[in-house]
């Protein structure tokens, strides 16, 4: 034998032998089984289900904490809370580490925290999850979890079926809120599904004993044709990686749009860069998270939550007694109510606990030898926690297979605070983990779970579970249902509910809540589950395009609400999910549309040559949003196409010419009074008028000057004689805490400014104000033009209405970013006149000022955008209140001492003139802004006709006249005051023409006027005949005969437009097409009832049961209604696909058109052929029926107009078509008129909001398309 081999077998024998004696030497390791085979310890002898309970009966025997060995493993399981809380909690430094994992290392690269190994990359990404979760923070997410808890209740009262998907849905769009600032309208999204493969991917791959080589890690040295199992996993890896930096760099963009709102993306980027950390990967990874672990895990325990209050009626009882205690019917619970709903805390602790979703920790692994109670723990360890043992506590929790709230009902905790109590026993449960790795999200988890149990209990009465099959109730237990488990424990098998609300209350005030805060974002527009509408709450599509080569990551989505606007406005930035108002508190997240750090205006107009492309960056909140925070649709109030005033005594006049007055008393002549003797004289000839209208006389001149500080007064003295009397009735006094908290909340809310900082570092040159300002007066040109264009000057017109111009012009630039750019431009004008009225309110009466206001609304009326829009509903009242205020409705004269006109200039009769006639034309442009909004919006007007006493404005030739020797040599016979048309008697002189007066309406201004009056005329008989005084009157009131004359008055003035296009020129066409639009659709308003339930029909992508329910019987009761109903939505798609004018509101006439138009097509689809509607069959023979093209213009006398309207009269059998649409009636009619409707939508483009409306008709298609 060798020296050498010699050698090696003595070191060989000492390295063994000092083995044996270090073992001698060690303490024993904890007790437990060995397993079969010598040497494999527990290798072949692990359970391989529920692993959970067989841990538990080897508790019982071996203690709290055991032994065993895998292969070459060391694994120590505790099934104790105080064993759990010194090893895990106590030395967390050694227990905190992760075992390594190969599977995990190739399928996420090593990014994520979960596996990842205890040290400094760890501390980092567990530092951002820290900061962006904390409890201060998860109360900012409140609101958001509100508004998606309250979609989320509405979908299962309405689609029960999919109540399993929409638990889900709702934690992941909470969790994509938090981490990305979006949320997610549907579970079919594209990115519900790819997170759902996400997730399924993972729980693949991580299933113990997939893949040979987590036993054997050698295995991983072969070569890589000699793994076959890399495939899969480099397939899961690239998947998710790709489809978390897709989610991220979107994110990113859109944080710089959107800075109020929750982005954990913006902040893991920040948190990066300071750590001088360039590993996007990583940042995307680490944002992942939060949406795959706290989504899976709250929505499992919702799940839970709702077979336990199905199995326990007992517990739902007292759920609904504490409810109706303590928060009533009348409104839902909020996070604030939660201290005292102590029964609601104890039911989500309990099912915490009773099904805990955790019920083997994730592995633990000790950092280094260890020693506990006398027992050895190696270093390298496996240590696993069985939550689900220690939940089965029989010393800790009484019966604990009982699902029983009361045993929770006096721990006032919160689950944080519990978590991390020092004694072990105070814990309520031990779902949340603990330790270094404890549940990050807990507070984010707490939030969510109360807010949805809490609102099912308010809402729901839940009855015994249904039978999948038969779906009838069935007695049926937890334990039928039983679990099963991967990653997470869920419910063994499915089940489904019927929810039912549990009082009518409770279901209108669901209906209500949910029109109000939810229907009106986005989310989603028509907020009810995808399934039952075919469609998501989606917003208009974003404006900007995402970088080349990165697609946005819901791209199918597009437009959808990315994200609630909470109600505490805000503003999408705010739930409206729609309390949508800036709140004293702060602007939401949605209102906050500027900050220091973005740029007001987008860089491209920085640049005269327009380099640079469209990369600009967006200011908050006026970017055009992409699937995010609700465009919401939906509601009553007008704002579903998306979901303060102090008067003080001096009141300015217009600043009109020294030889000009406003008038002391009405200048209409109402001789012939006598022969109407149902009218009356208008109000507005009793009004004496010192200036303008006062609606203030009976206050005190005595007011708070807005412009000093205000000094709240002493009340009473130190001892006041009334203290000491007892009070009237035996009620809680204040706490000197309280009036403390009072103070300190009224100087922090009155400090804090309303705004962030505004940037103007790329506000346009002057080259490009000019270029606004001219495209405005070339495109800009509305029925009753009211600003001059020949005496305009830029330098002399004050700001507001120099910005509001701008505006207005951006919008028809070809410049890239300019519909953000005229966004941004109509905000800070916006906040500018805001400005003005609370500093100075005489500004509210100025021409400009009101000039200003005029184009706001009519700009956010059109914009597309959230607030600008609802921006414009609440500026018209304030706009007409104001003009009332400044007589801006009665007739200006010359004063009493001006110059006689032979012996002023032509200058100055000239300006006098255009001064008066500016003044007349805004009154009328007010006055059809507002008359038009009962059409529009189906909202009712604000102006009383009775206020109206101006005369009708001259004629445009005069008006655009470019010099003063233009306009003279138009008018040389007429003295500037003479000759005037008097709007009272135009009006009446349509119906009772006078032989005196022989008015002639000719001008297309005044034919306007007259076509908008009939219109205001028809909606109030609209919203009288739908009020309950119908119900009182005689059933021969003629109120229909009425709307049938003011329709017949409507229609002559109708007009071929073809016809009018060969003989009139632009200014004139443009006029006649609208005038025809406002008749038409004046036709669909005089229907009966039909716009009462169209609108809540379309929002729900034509699925909802009321309307659709109303739907058919209006068919049936009228067929002629029917068939005009068909002829004038016709007519309005094709003066829309025909005669586009780039109108504000455009797009509204073509929508309704569509949507009314799709109505009739179903309905008379209904009929049965051959009665006296156009159904014919196929093998019909074309001449012997009649076929019409409704929406062919023919002229008024001709042979084609007789024979549509005898159909339209009389019916009978007749093959009735359009353009795109062969065959009205015909089953693929339904879609193809909804085809071409989303088509003349689609070639809107100036005008935002017909992008809202695209989609929404996208959405009806798809539902349509579906039930063909």
């Amino acid at each position: 034998m060798s020296q050498s081999t010699v050698l090696i077998g003595t070191l060989l024998a000492t390295l063994v032998i000092w083995k044996l004696v270090q073992t001698w030497r060690r303490p024993p390791f904890p007790p437990g089984p060995k397993g079969r085979y010598p040497f494999m310890g527990m290798t072949f002898d692990m359970p391989s289900k529920r692993p959970w309970e067989t841990f538990g009966e080897w508790a019982k025997q071996y203690g709290p904490i055991m032994y065993f060995r895998t292969g070459l493993q060391h694994v120590i399981v505790i099934s104790d809370a105080k064993v759990y809380r010194e090893l895990i909690g106590m030395r967390a430094s050694i227990y905190s580490d992760r075992p390594p994992s190969e599977v995990g290392d190739l399928i996420s690269g090593g990014r994520r925290s979960v596996l990842m190994p205890y040290g400094t990359r760890w501390r980092m990404v567990r530092r951002i999850f820290t900061n962006v979760l904390t409890a201060k923070k998860c109360d900012g997410y409140v609101p958001y979890q509100e508004l998606e808890s309250l979609a989320t209740i509405h979908n299962m009262l309405h689609e029960p079926k999919g109540y399993a998907h929409e638990l889900h849905r709702y934690a992941l769009s909470v969790a994509r809120t938090v981490a990305f600032g979006k949320r997610v309208p549907t579970s079919s999204s594209e990115f519900a599904t790819e997170m759902r493969d996400v997730m399924e991917n993972f729980s693949k791959a991580m299933t113990p004993g997939k893949y040979l080589f987590e036993a054997i890690p050698m295995l991983r040295k072969l070569p890589s044709f000699a793994q076959p199992w890399l495939r899969e996993l480099e397939k899961f890896k690239n998947f998710e990686l790709s489809f978390a930096l897709k989610c991220y760099r979107d994110a990113v963009r859109q944080a710089e749009l959107h800075p109020d709102r929750p982005c954990m993306a913006r902040e893991v980027k920040a948190e990066m860069e300071k750590a001088q950390e360039d590993d996007e990967v990583q940042a995307s990874s680490t944002c992942m998270e939060i949406l795959g672990a706290g989504s899976e895990t709250t929505a499992t325990a919702l799940h839970f939550t709702i077979l336990a209050l199905a199995t326990h009626p007992e517990v739902v009882e007292k759920a609904h007694e504490e409810l109706d205690r303590v928060i009533g019917q009348d409104r839902f619970p909020t996070w604030a109510d939660e201290p005292n709903l102590p029964y609601i805390r104890a039911i989500i602790k309990e099912n915490q606990r009773w099904r805990s979703i955790s019920p083997m920790s994730f592995p633990h692994y000790t950092s280094k030898d260890d020693v506990y109670n006398g027992y050895y723990i190696p270093k390298n360890c496996v240590v696993r926690v069985n939550h689900w043992m220690m939940h089965s506590n029989y010393e800790r929790y009484s019966n604990p297979e009982k699902f029983d709230p009361e045993r929770f009902i006096n721990h006032t905790q919160s689950a944080a605070a519990s978590a991390n109590a020092v004694d072990a026993s105070e814990r309520d449960h031990f779902s949340y983990g603990g330790g270094k790795r404890i549940c990050p999200g807990i507070h984010l988890a707490e939030r969510s779970l109360f807010m949805m149990t809490s609102r099912m209990l308010q809402t729901f009465k839940f009855g015994r579970p249904l039978d999948p099959k038969s779906g009838t109730p069935r007695e049926l237990t937890a334990e039928d249902i039983g679990v099963s488990t991967s990653l997470i424990m869920t419910p063994g098998s499915d089940f489904d509910m019927s929810f039912e609300p549990r009082s009518k209350n409770i279901g209108q005030l669901l209906e209500s809540e949910w029109l109000e805060k939810v229907a009106h974002q986005g989310t989603r527009p028509q907020c009810s589950t995808c399934v039952r509408r075919g469609a998501a709450c989606e917003y208009p599509s974003r404006l900007m395009s995402p970088t080349p080569g990165d697609p946005s990551p819901d791209s199918d989505d597009h437009p959808q609400a990315d994200c609630f606007t909470p109600p505490a406005d805000f503003s999408e930035g705010a739930a409206s999910l729609d309390g949508q108002q800036e709140a004293a508190q702060g602007p939401s997240p949605s209102s906050e549309l500027f900050t220091s750090a973005s740029s007001l205006l987008p860089s491209a107009f920085t640049s005269l040559n327009c380099e640079g492309g469209s990369n600009f960056s967006a200011p908050t909140g006026l970017e055009q949003n992409g699937d995010d925070l609700f465009f919401n649709f939906g509601g009553l109030s007008p704002d579903w196409i998306f979901s303060l005033f102090d008067p003080c005594s001096h009141l300015d006049t217009f600043s009109m010419p020294t030889d000009y007055q406003m008038l002391d008393e009405p200048v209409l002549h109402l001789a012939g009074q006598n022969s109407f003797p149902n009218a009356q004289e208008p109000s507005v000839r009793y009004s004496a008028r010192q200036g303008p209208h006062l609606d203030n006389w009976l206050l005190s001149t005595a007011e708070t000057n807005c412009n000093q500080s205000l000094v709240i007064p002493q009340l009473g003295g130190d001892s006041d004689r009334s203290l000491k009397h007892g009070s009237h009735f035996q009620m809680t006094k204040v706490e000197e805490s309280q009036r403390s908290q009072l103070l300190s909340s009224a100087q922090t809310i009155l400090e804090r400014p309303l705004w962030k900082a505004v940037s103007l570092a790329n506000f346009p040159s002057k080259a490009k104000l000019d270029h606004c300002i001219d495209l405005f007066f070339v495109n800009f040109r509305p029925p009753i033009s009211f600003i001059h264009r020949p005496t305009l000057n830029p330098t002399t017109i004050s700001e507001v209405l120099l910005l509001s111009i701008v505006a207005i012009g951006a919008r028809f630039s070809s410049m890239p970013g300019a519909i953000v750019f005229a966004n941004s431009i109509a905000e800070l004008n916006r906040r500018i006149l805001l400005l003005m009225n609370e500093q100075d309110s005489s500004h509210r009466y100025s021409e400009d000022y009101l000039t200003a206001q005029l184009l706001q609304t009519t700009h956010g009326r059109g914009s597309g955008h959230r607030i600008l829009f609802r921006h414009s509903r609440d500026l018209r009242l304030l706009l007409v209140r104001h003009a009332r205020e400044a007589g801006l409705f009665q007739e200006p004269k010359p004063r009493q001492n001006a110059p006689d006109e032979s012996s002023a200039t032509t200058e100055s009769r000239w300006k006098a003139w255009v001064a008066a006639e500016r003044q007349r034309r805004l009154g009328w442009a007010i006055y059809d802004l507002d008359a038009t909004v009962g059409i529009l919006h189906n909202d009712r007007p604000a102006f009383s006709i009775g206020d109206m006493a101006l005369s009708l404005p001259d004629e445009d030739a005069c008006w655009e006249a470019p010099t003063a020797h233009s306009w003279m040599a138009l008018r040389p016979w007429q003295p500037s005051h003479e000759n005037r048309i008097e709007f009272r008697k135009a009006a009446r002189e349509c119906f009772y023409p006078s032989l005196t007066d022989r008015i002639q309406l000719s001008d297309d201004q005044h034919l306007h006027v007259i076509t908008v009056t009939l219109c205001r005329f028809l909606w109030s008989m609209k919203e009288l005949q739908g009020s309950p005084l119908m119900d009182a009157v005689p059933e021969d009131w003629p109120l229909v005969n009425h709307k049938r004359t003011l329709l017949k008055k409507l229609d002559q003035f109708l007009t071929c437009p073809e016809a009018a296009k060969a003989n009139k020129d632009d200014a004139i066409l443009r006029r006649i097409v609208e005038r025809l639009l406002i008749i038409h659709l004046c036709h669909l308003y005089g229907a009966g009832d039909l716009m009462d339930w169209l609108l809540p029909l379309l929002r729900a992508g034509g699925q909802h049961k009321e309307a659709r329910a109303r739907m058919s019987k209006w068919g049936v009761e009228d067929r002629g209604r029917l068939r005009q109903v068909a002829y004038h939505s016709a007519q309005i798609l094709a003066l829309s696909r025909s005669f586009p004018f780039n109108l504000p509101c455009e797009s509204l006439y073509a929508f309704y058109a569509g949507g009314a138009l799709w109505c009739a097509t179903v309905l008379l689809g209904d009929l049965e052929p051959g009665t006296d509607t156009e159904a014919c069959n196929d093998g019909d023979e074309s001449h012997q029926v009649t076929v019409l093209q409704l929406d062919a213009f023919h002229l008024l006398d001709g042979e084609d107009y007789r024979k549509v309207h005898y159909w339209l009269c009389e019916g009978g059998r007749a093959r009735v078509g359009l353009f795109g649409v062969p065959r009205l009636g015909s089953k693929e009619s339904h879609v193809q008129v909804l085809k071409e409707a989303l088509r003349i939508l689609q070639n809107m483009r100036i005008w935002e909001l017909s992008k809202g409306f695209s989609d929404f008709i996208r959405k009806l298609i798809t539902a349509e398309s579906s039930i063909q």
